[in-house]
Protein backbone atom coordinates (compact mmCIF):
# COMPACT_ATOMS: atom_id res chain seq x y z
CA UNK A 1 0.00 0.00 0.00
CA UNK A 2 2.88 2.38 0.94
CA UNK A 3 5.13 1.49 -1.85
CA UNK A 4 1.52 2.39 -4.67
CA UNK A 5 1.23 5.51 -2.57
CA UNK A 6 4.22 6.98 -2.70
CA UNK A 7 4.27 6.15 -6.75
CA UNK A 8 1.00 7.14 -7.09
CA UNK A 9 1.89 10.45 -5.32
CA UNK A 10 4.87 11.12 -7.65
CA UNK A 11 3.28 10.78 -11.34
CA UNK A 12 0.40 13.02 -9.65
CA UNK A 13 2.92 15.89 -8.87
CA UNK A 14 4.68 15.40 -12.20
CA UNK A 15 1.67 15.72 -13.95
CA UNK A 16 0.75 18.82 -12.24
CA UNK A 17 3.46 20.19 -14.17
CA UNK A 18 3.53 18.35 -17.31
CA UNK A 19 -0.13 18.07 -18.07
CA UNK A 20 -2.20 20.23 -19.93
CA UNK A 21 -3.47 23.62 -18.44
CA UNK A 22 -7.05 21.66 -18.68
CA UNK A 23 -5.82 18.82 -16.41
CA UNK A 24 -4.07 20.91 -13.90
CA UNK A 25 -6.96 22.34 -12.68
CA UNK A 26 -8.17 19.17 -10.93
CA UNK A 27 -4.32 18.36 -10.07
CA UNK A 28 -4.22 19.55 -6.33
CA UNK A 29 -7.13 17.52 -5.39
CA UNK A 30 -5.87 14.25 -6.82
CA UNK A 31 -2.55 15.14 -5.25
CA UNK A 32 -3.69 16.00 -2.09
CA UNK A 33 -5.42 12.46 -2.29
CA UNK A 34 -2.48 10.69 -3.47
CA UNK A 35 -0.26 12.67 -0.74
CA UNK A 36 -3.22 11.73 2.07
CA UNK A 37 -3.03 7.97 1.11
CA UNK A 38 1.09 7.71 1.22
CA UNK A 39 1.43 9.75 4.69
CA UNK A 40 -1.22 7.27 6.08
CA UNK A 41 0.23 4.23 4.11
CA UNK A 42 3.42 5.31 6.73
CA UNK A 43 1.73 5.77 9.56
CA UNK A 44 -0.13 2.21 9.00
CA UNK A 45 3.59 0.51 8.99
CA UNK A 46 4.79 2.52 11.70
CA UNK A 47 2.01 0.87 13.76
CA UNK A 48 1.94 -2.82 12.69
CA UNK A 49 5.92 -3.11 13.51
CA UNK A 50 6.35 -4.92 16.86
CA UNK A 51 8.58 -3.76 19.49
CA UNK A 52 9.10 -0.23 17.77
CA UNK A 53 10.56 1.78 20.34
CA UNK A 54 13.66 -1.14 20.52
CA UNK A 55 16.56 0.47 19.05
CA UNK A 56 18.25 -2.79 19.18
CA UNK A 57 16.16 -4.93 17.46
CA UNK A 58 15.37 -1.84 15.07
CA UNK A 59 18.92 -1.81 13.83
CA UNK A 60 19.35 -5.78 13.60
CA UNK A 61 15.96 -6.08 11.45
CA UNK A 62 18.02 -3.11 9.13
CA UNK A 63 21.25 -4.45 9.13
CA UNK A 64 21.05 -7.49 8.49
CA UNK A 65 19.83 -6.26 4.78
CA UNK A 66 22.91 -3.97 4.71
CA UNK A 67 26.27 -5.61 5.06
CA UNK A 68 27.71 -5.01 1.70
CA UNK A 69 30.13 -1.86 1.41
CA UNK A 70 28.81 -0.57 -1.89
CA UNK A 71 25.33 -1.66 -0.84
CA UNK A 72 25.96 0.50 2.45
CA UNK A 73 27.88 3.97 0.87
CA UNK A 74 25.02 3.74 -2.07
CA UNK A 75 22.14 4.16 0.99
CA UNK A 76 24.42 6.23 3.08
CA UNK A 77 23.93 8.90 -0.29
CA UNK A 78 20.26 8.15 -1.20
CA UNK A 79 18.65 7.99 1.80
CA UNK A 80 18.26 11.02 2.70
CA UNK A 81 18.31 12.44 0.05
CA UNK A 82 14.68 10.36 -0.83
CA UNK A 83 13.51 11.70 2.50
CA UNK A 84 14.29 15.18 1.04
CA UNK A 85 12.26 14.97 -2.00
CA UNK A 86 9.74 13.24 -0.61
CA UNK A 87 9.19 16.06 1.30
CA UNK A 88 9.37 18.48 -1.50
CA UNK A 89 6.67 16.96 -3.04
CA UNK A 90 4.22 16.90 0.02
CA UNK A 91 5.14 20.75 0.40
CA UNK A 92 2.49 20.81 -2.58
CA UNK A 93 -0.43 19.91 -0.46
CA UNK A 94 -3.04 22.22 1.67
CA UNK A 95 -2.28 23.30 5.57
CA UNK A 96 -3.81 20.20 7.61
CA UNK A 97 -4.32 22.46 10.78
CA UNK A 98 -6.42 25.96 9.55
CA UNK A 99 -4.49 29.14 10.09
CA UNK A 100 -1.00 27.38 10.00
CA UNK A 101 0.09 27.85 6.60
CA UNK A 102 2.90 25.21 7.46
CA UNK A 103 1.19 22.55 8.93
CA UNK A 104 0.95 20.73 5.21
CA UNK A 105 1.60 17.43 4.99
CA UNK A 106 5.18 17.53 4.82
CA UNK A 107 4.64 19.57 8.38
CA UNK A 108 3.24 15.97 9.38
CA UNK A 109 5.80 13.61 8.06
CA UNK A 110 8.61 15.61 9.66
CA UNK A 111 6.92 16.07 12.96
CA UNK A 112 6.22 12.24 12.84
CA UNK A 113 9.73 11.12 12.02
CA UNK A 114 11.60 13.65 14.17
CA UNK A 115 9.69 12.63 17.34
CA UNK A 116 9.47 9.39 16.65
CA UNK A 117 13.93 9.52 16.90
CA UNK A 118 13.45 11.24 19.65
CA UNK A 119 11.42 8.86 21.35
CA UNK A 120 13.20 6.11 20.48
CA UNK A 121 16.32 6.75 22.52
CA UNK A 122 17.32 10.13 24.38
CA UNK A 123 20.74 10.42 22.84
CA UNK A 124 22.84 12.47 20.86
CA UNK A 125 22.74 10.50 17.55
CA UNK A 126 18.93 10.35 17.81
CA UNK A 127 18.81 13.85 18.60
CA UNK A 128 21.09 14.85 15.47
CA UNK A 129 18.82 12.54 13.28
CA UNK A 130 15.58 14.40 14.51
CA UNK A 131 17.46 17.73 13.27
CA UNK A 132 18.13 16.63 10.33
CA UNK A 133 14.82 15.94 9.92
CA UNK A 134 13.78 19.47 11.35
CA UNK A 135 16.73 20.66 8.34
CA UNK A 136 15.55 18.66 5.39
CA UNK A 137 11.46 19.94 6.55
CA UNK A 138 12.95 24.27 5.91
CA UNK A 139 15.49 23.09 3.03
CA UNK A 140 11.77 21.04 0.81
CA UNK A 141 9.63 24.80 1.77
CA UNK A 142 12.49 26.57 0.29
CA UNK A 143 12.62 24.25 -2.69
CA UNK A 144 9.02 24.71 -2.98
CA UNK A 145 9.36 28.28 -2.67
CA UNK A 146 12.33 29.15 -4.95
CA UNK A 147 13.48 26.42 -7.04
CA UNK A 148 11.57 26.59 -10.75
CA UNK A 149 9.78 23.16 -11.27
CA UNK A 150 10.49 21.52 -7.88
CA UNK A 151 8.47 18.82 -8.12
CA UNK A 152 9.74 17.83 -10.79
CA UNK A 153 13.38 17.67 -10.23
CA UNK A 154 12.65 16.14 -6.75
CA UNK A 155 11.03 13.31 -8.69
CA UNK A 156 13.69 12.25 -10.80
CA UNK A 157 15.79 12.84 -8.12
CA UNK A 158 13.86 10.09 -6.07
CA UNK A 159 13.53 7.69 -8.65
CA UNK A 160 17.10 8.16 -9.27
CA UNK A 161 18.07 7.05 -5.93
CA UNK A 162 15.85 4.51 -5.94
CA UNK A 163 17.33 2.67 -8.88
CA UNK A 164 20.62 2.84 -7.30
CA UNK A 165 19.88 1.01 -4.29
CA UNK A 166 18.16 -1.66 -5.81
CA UNK A 167 20.77 -2.24 -8.34
CA UNK A 168 23.29 -2.24 -5.67
CA UNK A 169 20.92 -5.04 -3.42
CA UNK A 170 20.96 -6.85 -5.99
CA UNK A 171 24.45 -6.67 -7.56
CA UNK A 172 26.67 -5.93 -4.55
CA UNK A 173 24.18 -6.94 -1.51
CA UNK A 174 22.59 -10.21 -3.09
CA UNK A 175 19.65 -9.48 -1.05
CA UNK A 176 16.69 -8.57 -1.80
CA UNK A 177 16.24 -4.71 0.12
CA UNK A 178 13.42 -5.33 3.12
CA UNK A 179 10.96 -3.23 1.90
CA UNK A 180 8.05 -6.53 2.16
CA UNK A 181 10.15 -7.97 5.09
CA UNK A 182 10.70 -4.83 7.37
CA UNK A 183 8.89 -1.64 5.55
CA UNK A 184 9.29 0.81 8.72
CA UNK A 185 12.99 0.01 8.55
CA UNK A 186 13.20 0.43 4.85
CA UNK A 187 10.96 3.81 4.94
CA UNK A 188 11.02 5.27 8.37
CA UNK A 189 14.21 4.33 9.99
CA UNK A 190 16.77 4.13 7.39
CA UNK A 191 17.48 7.86 7.80
CA UNK A 192 18.29 7.35 11.55
CA UNK A 193 20.32 4.00 10.26
CA UNK A 194 22.81 5.61 7.55
CA UNK A 195 23.66 8.64 9.88
CA UNK A 196 24.25 5.65 12.70
CA UNK A 197 26.68 3.96 10.10
CA UNK A 198 28.11 7.30 8.93
CA UNK A 199 29.35 7.68 12.68
CA UNK A 200 30.52 4.05 13.03
CA UNK A 201 33.04 4.59 9.48
CA UNK A 202 34.36 7.45 10.54
CA UNK A 203 34.98 6.75 14.48
CA UNK A 204 32.74 7.86 16.04
CA UNK A 205 29.94 6.35 18.56
CA UNK A 206 32.17 3.54 18.24
CA UNK A 207 30.70 2.43 21.62
CA UNK A 208 27.02 2.04 20.24
CA UNK A 209 29.03 -0.04 17.35
CA UNK A 210 30.35 -2.72 19.42
CA UNK A 211 26.91 -2.77 21.66
CA UNK A 212 25.66 -3.56 17.52
CA UNK A 213 27.85 -5.58 16.18
CA UNK A 214 27.30 -9.24 18.00
CA UNK A 215 23.57 -8.73 18.08
CA UNK A 216 23.96 -8.41 14.21
CA UNK A 217 25.74 -11.33 13.82
CA UNK A 218 22.85 -13.38 15.48
CA UNK A 219 20.39 -11.87 12.98
CA UNK A 220 22.27 -12.58 10.19
CA UNK A 221 22.49 -16.10 11.75
CA UNK A 222 19.01 -16.11 12.24
CA UNK A 223 18.74 -15.23 8.21
CA UNK A 224 21.62 -18.03 6.99
CA UNK A 225 18.74 -20.57 9.10
CA UNK A 226 16.45 -19.41 6.49
CA UNK A 227 14.42 -18.10 10.18
CA UNK A 228 14.29 -14.85 8.66
CA UNK A 229 10.67 -14.15 10.24
CA UNK A 230 12.22 -13.82 13.78
CA UNK A 231 14.15 -10.76 12.32
CA UNK A 232 11.34 -9.22 10.63
CA UNK A 233 9.08 -6.75 12.75
CA UNK A 234 6.28 -6.60 10.65
CA UNK A 235 2.81 -7.81 12.28
CA UNK A 236 -0.57 -6.44 11.06
CA UNK A 237 -2.62 -5.15 13.93
CA UNK A 238 -6.32 -4.06 13.24
CA UNK A 239 -5.57 -0.82 14.89
CA UNK A 240 -3.11 -0.01 11.61
CA UNK A 241 -5.91 -0.38 9.86
CA UNK A 242 -8.06 2.47 12.01
CA UNK A 243 -5.34 4.48 12.41
CA UNK A 244 -4.41 4.97 8.89
CA UNK A 245 -8.49 5.44 7.86
CA UNK A 246 -8.20 8.09 10.67
CA UNK A 247 -5.16 10.17 9.60
CA UNK A 248 -6.50 9.62 5.98
CA UNK A 249 -9.40 11.65 6.68
CA UNK A 250 -7.61 14.38 9.17
CA UNK A 251 -5.01 14.71 6.20
CA UNK A 252 -8.12 15.22 3.34
CA UNK A 253 -10.14 17.60 5.60
CA UNK A 254 -8.98 21.26 4.46
CA UNK A 255 -8.81 19.60 1.19
CA UNK A 256 -12.54 18.92 0.64
CA UNK A 257 -13.16 22.10 3.32
CA UNK A 258 -11.17 24.15 -0.15
CA UNK A 259 -12.89 22.12 -2.62
CA UNK A 260 -16.59 22.94 -1.37
CA UNK A 261 -15.62 26.65 -0.93
CA UNK A 262 -14.60 26.81 -4.55
CA UNK A 263 -18.48 25.12 -5.39
CA UNK A 264 -20.17 27.44 -3.91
Amino acid sequence: FCLHSFSLAQVVFWLLFESPPCARAVMPAVAQLASAAAVSGVFAILVSTRELLNLDKQFVAYAVYHQDHVNKLAHEVCVWPIFLTFLVLFQYTQPVIPGLPFSNHAFVVAALYAGFYLALEQTVYTAAAAGTVCACFAIAALMRKYVPNAAALAVAINIGCWIIQFYTHAKHEGRAPALLKNPAQAFFLAPLFVLLELLFENGVALDRQQHFDPLVKDGLALIAQNRAQEVSLLEFRPAAAAGCAALFVVLLRDASRTSKAKAQ
